[in-house]
């Protein structure tokens, strides 16, 4: 009846399969390796007051859901899928509609975000997170993703061998990329439009940036492409 009762019921290796639907219940927490498929874009909302879905299994993938309304918080990075201390995972061809934060990474290495749509429509800086956000993880893979209206669109702190490509982040109130400490990354064939300022990379080594667009980023900065302390 609810997709954390799949999960808990489900055997390592299984594929969930969610229904057509709106799915309102606590955190779904994943704490096996399985695949958890949506059938036509079922809903999974918070209400304005939770985070949504929290993996902390290796190997899980989340295809083809559609999040909404985790709920700003002053206290907690909420997100609408947050995935912490696991390898090898895949979050392909979901919706994020007014997520807090959207996809979140923490600690995490061998993933992909792959084809998301991600759209908030905030108004401020602080009341705001960031769409695909990672800390201290590597080898993972942002490609083909549409993110807008969050703080900054795509945020990578501490992270090695990223690589983002062909991703259109627009219309964030920040910076469509922000990096700090992440070395040996690459951002390629992206799309910057309508953000803050485009690109900040910053504290930083061995990063490629190649075939990338800076459009109409007039925020109060007003960079198409910031570098700080770079090498």
């Amino acid at each position: 009846r609810t997709v954390g009762e799949a999960v808990r019921r489900a055997p390592a290796g299984a594929t969930i399969v969610v229904r057509p639907g709106v799915y309102r219940e606590p955190t779904v927490v994943v704490d096996r390796p399985v695949t958890i498929v949506g059938d036509r874009l079922p809903v999974l909302d918070g209400e304005g007051q939770r985070e949504i879905m929290r993996v902390t299994a290796d190997d899980v993938t989340v295809r083809g859901l559609r999040f909404r309304n985790v709920g700003a918080s002053f206290t907690e990075d909420r997100a609408a899928i947050r995935l912490s201390d696991v390898h090898d995972c895949a979050v392909e061809g979901n919706r994020v509609d007014d997520g807090f934060f959207g996809i979140y990474l923490a600690r995490v290495s061998r993933c992909r975000v792959v084809g998301n749509v991600l759209r908030a429509a905030q108004t401020s800086e602080s009341l705001s997170g960031n769409g695909i956000h990672l800390w201290y993880s590597s080898d993972v893979t942002i490609t083909d993703n549409r993110v807008s209206g969050h703080r900054d669109g795509i945020y990578f702190e501490f992270v090695r061998d990223g690589d983002v490509r062909r991703n259109t982040s627009e219309g964030n109130l920040r910076y469509g990329l922000h990096f700090m400490y992440s070395d040996g990354c690459r951002y390629v064939e992206n799309i910057f439009r309508r953000n803050g300022s485009g690109v900040a990379v910053m504290y930083t080594k061995d990063v490629e940036m190649t075939g990338n667009d800076f459009d109409a980023n007039w925020g109060a900065a007003a960079y198409g492409l910031l570098l700080k302390e770079i090498t």
